[in-house]
């Protein structure tokens, strides 16, 4: 096996016809790898039921030898059945047990290469243990709640034994694609642990999930509409991760390493060291990567008398380092005070090398420019959190409070040189430029949160108040003389403010067994300015943000849940930022201090059956929607992003999701969705261009196997499928990606695994746009496919999970890029 594992390691870093022959070997394996571990073997199956015929889920199924050692075991599925096999023929005894019922034994003779079906296995019910011992009910694998969809792992093949992101790809609703986490059909989402916010990167992010067991999970809960309470910033949802309650007087500590191979390799190491005694709980991580990865960008303009061409081949640094540190400490039985820091330094510095062609409506040579350039980047993040939590009694009544404060700085030195040269190779022209840039955000944030149940109904209510201060400074130096000259026209210092005040109130009440209700209001009031040169801009607001829920329940398996929500979606401080700068001679962008936050109203219809199938229809509103416009200049074959609020935008989905495990072996998650968009200009956007309408749809499939009878090998087969899409200015063309790997248990407590992403390369589509009815085409690759290989060793005794304090200013760090 470890010679396979070998075998595939070095054979992925060929070339792709080669690469696509061993991957259809590997994924053959996977399946293959569990038929031939069975070959030869005896297997054995049947159900078990109770005296009235009833399935009875999840009772033990074992086999032993004459001497009463274990040989194999299972367990029953929902229909009562079971199905094993066994490494060696002779005699055994087969045991069916359920607690609460006599255990039933069997002698069964296994030949080799036969298969036992031992009929039905009817359990009495053992009246001595029923009237000492209470028979609890196993929870549904899904359940709906009001306001989310609760995951109980428990049951999971492909959660047991791995950590949290395992957990979260088996989660129903929750994308995971090349360790990016999100909504399927919202995108990126915000992470928490126990109910409190994680403020990490995508990587940060995903070595600390790796960092705890999954066997450490209670439940994963999925709010895809975030109740009043939460801010109203952002489209996205919310997913929790709830941890089983930690053990006093004990610690763990996790040791990662990772290999990455896209066109150039990275390598990346992590810790992360739990502890808790007495009434302190201390947890401490550190994370670190180095390399490179490649990324391509092209793009065709066609002009009314030529045809533009643009490639351009860059290289990025992806070095980086980051540190957390939590701190809880029990004051009394009901008081807690804790804090939690974070800070990050990255260098993602780029070189590129662009060439632009242009040629003549019949395809000859007309002009060439190249440009080679440089970026050079520095970001820097400081993070402290202070959080207080009082229980105020015995009822559920408690107290919360948070104090926020977060630094960034990031610095970027930009530089270029462009030459022009006409069919010939004769130059018309030479520049050579600096672009210097500095951001600076600063945010400081406090909150306060109640929890105040009554007689005939939840209460919970609170308010936040938050200011941010930001600096962008841009400077542009024309070098082409050999001495830099600074140009005032296109250099600028702006600074923005925003202050922001919420309160909150939200209540749930249910009537019966049947009806349960959930309604919130948040106000927020902001208040912002902008300076830049001799303009200013302030704007001041006051929004009110519902969210309403109705759930029903249909009868034991199925529930039918109505939710409303409005939310708001604010710019990035880049993108408020009104001056330029410049990717090469021939791009560059520039932000908007008028731009206005966008507003966006979804109701959503949710069907869920049993654990098996949940259905969605969705329908939502964006006002005022802004983004990035292409302009392109014909005279000077510029191209420019601009930021506008320019469209309104409908959408209309239906969604499926089904869980499955025909198998033991093998558990599966499939989505289905079909939408529609609608878009339209709104007045007075100033934008010249084609909105593009239409239907799209989009399917996926992730499947975990075990490969063999100890769970020490695992399998997983990942696929998605993106059709054409149209939506707002572009259409993007129809993608599709496989991922496979494979995840070894070396022993209890040292992991191996190796995942390939991408396979074939085919998740990156194109993008057309039509602006000032000039067609563009587009398409970026970001080095899609890769392969990792990571290690992941835990000591320690593994009792304890450490909890992360949910931040206050998320939504505003969001923001800084």
């Amino acid at each position: 096996m470890l010679c396979g594992l070998y075998i595939i390691f070095i054979t992925c870093s060929i070339q792709s016809v080669a690469l696509k022959v061993i991957t259809t070997g590997f994924f053959l394996f996977l399946i293959g790898g569990r038929l031939l571990a069975q070959e030869g073997m005896g297997a054995i199956s049947g159900r078990v039921t109770d005296e009235e015929n009833t399935p009875i889920a999840f009772a033990n199924v074992v086999v032993r030898d004459t001497s009463g050692e274990l040989v194999a075991g299972t367990t029953s599925d929902t229909s009562g059945a079971f199905h094993l096999h066994l490494d060696r023929t002779g005699s055994f005894v087969l045991e069916v047990r359920f607690m609460g019922y006599r255990t039933q034994r069997k002698h069964v003779t296994i030949e080799k290469g036969s298969a036992l079906d031992v009929g039905t296995s009817i359990l009495s019910p053992d009246h001595k243990m029923l009237s000492e011992v209470k028979v609890v009910k196993h929870k549904p694998w899904i359940e709906q709640k009001i306001d989310r969809l609760v995951f109980h792992i428990e049951n999971s093949v492909a959660a047991a034994g791995g950590d949290a992101l395992d957990a979260l790809k088996v989660t129903p609703g929750v994308a995971v694609q090349n360790d990016r986490i999100g909504l399927i059909g919202k995108g990126g989402v915000r992470l928490m642990l126990n109910g409190r916010i994680l403020r990490l990167s995508d990587e940060d992010l995903t070595n600390f999930l790796q960092s705890i067991s999954a066997d450490d999970i209670q439940r994963i809960e999925v709010i895809i509409t975030p109740p009043a309470r939460y801010e109203a910033e952002g489209d996205s949802g919310l997913i929790d991760i709830v941890l089983k309650k930690a053990r006093a007087d004990s610690w763990s500590h996790s040791l990662r390493a990772r290999y990455i191979q896209t066109t150039y390799p990275a390598y990346g190491i992590g810790n992360t060291f739990n502890y808790s005694k007495n009434k302190l709980r201390l947890s401490v991580g550190l994370n670190a990567k180095k390399g490179y990865e490649a990324r391509f960008y092209g793009g065709r303009v066609t002009y009314p008398d030529r045809l533009w061409c643009l490639k351009s081949d860059m290289k990025l640094r992806r070095d980086y380092l980051s540190g957390r540190m939590g701190l809880d400490y029990n004051v009394s039985k009901k008081a807690v005070i804790g804090l939690q820091y974070l800070r990050d330094e990255s260098r993602p510095d780029m070189d590129d090398y662009t060439n632009i062609n242009t040629f003549n409506r019949n395809s000859s040579p007309r002009s060439r420019t190249l440009s080679v350039g440089a970026n050079g980047v520095k970001d820097h993040n400081h993070a402290l959190n202070v959080h207080y939590i009082q229980q105020l009694d015995s009822t559920g009544k408690k107290l919360s409070m948070d104090w926020d404060y977060f630094t960034y700085r990031e610095t970027q030195d930009r530089h270029f040189n462009s030459r022009s040269l006409l069919s010939d190779n004769t130059q018309t022209d030479f520049s050579a430029v600096r672009n210097l840039g500095e951001q600076n955000v600063e945010n400081y944030s406090a909150e306060l949160d109640v929890a105040y149940p009554i007689k005939w109904a939840e209460l919970n209510y609170g308010a936040k108040v938050s200011f941010t201060q930001t600096r962008n400074d841009v400077q542009y130096f024309d070098q082409t003389s050999g001495t830099p000259v600074l140009d005032p026209l296109q250099s600028n210092v702006f600074t923005y403010t925003e202050n922001t005040q919420a309160i909150y109130v939200e209540m749930t009440r249910s009537w019966g067994e049947k009806w349960q209700a959930k309604w919130g209001l948040r106000l927020e009031n902001t208040e912002t300015k902008g300076v830049s040169q001799a303009r200013a801009t302030k704007r001041h607001d006051s929004q009110l943000f519902p969210t309403a829920y109705l759930l029903y329940h249909l009868n034991d398996s199925s529930t039918l849940n109505l939710n409303y929500s409005r939310r708001i979606k604010r710019p990035s401080f880049w993108a408020l930022n009104p001056f330029r700068f410049y990717l090469n001679s021939a791009t560059y962008t520039e932000g908007s201090p008028f731009l206005k936050p966008a507003f966006s109203d979804r109701i959503e219809l949710r069907h869920s059956y049993s654990d098996k199938l949940i259905s969605i229809f969705s329908f939502g509103k964006v006002s005022d929607g802004f983004g990035q416009v292409p302009v392109v200049h014909a005279a000077s074959s510029q191209q420019v992003y601009v930021q506008k609020n320019y469209h309104t935008t409908c959408d209309y989905s239906l969604s499926e999701i089904i869980m499955l495990s025909p198998f033991s072996w093998w558990q599966s998650r499939n989505y289905g969705q079909v939408s529609y968009s609608k878009s339209q200009l709104e007045k007075n956007s100033g934008v010249n261009a084609l909105m593009q309408n239409g239907f799209a749809g989009y399917i996926s499939t992730y499947n975990a196997l075990v490969i063999d009878q100890k769970k020490e090998l695992k399998g997983e087969v990942d696929f998605w499928y993106q059709s054409l899409v149209k939506r707002e200015l572009f259409q993007s063309g129809a993608a599709y990606s496989l991922n496979v790997g494979i995840k070894m248990s070396l022993s209890d407590r040292l992991q191996a695994s190796l995942m390939v992403y991408d396979v074939f390369k085919t998740s990156i589509g194109k993008s057309t746009t039509f602006t000032g009815g000039i067609r563009q085409v587009y398409n970026s690759d970001r080095d899609a496919r890769f392969l990792r290989l990571a290690l992941k060793y835990r000591l320690g005794n593994d009792k304890i999970s450490v909890s992360e304090h949910k931040v206050k200013n998320k939504a505003e760090r969001s923001r800084v890029h």
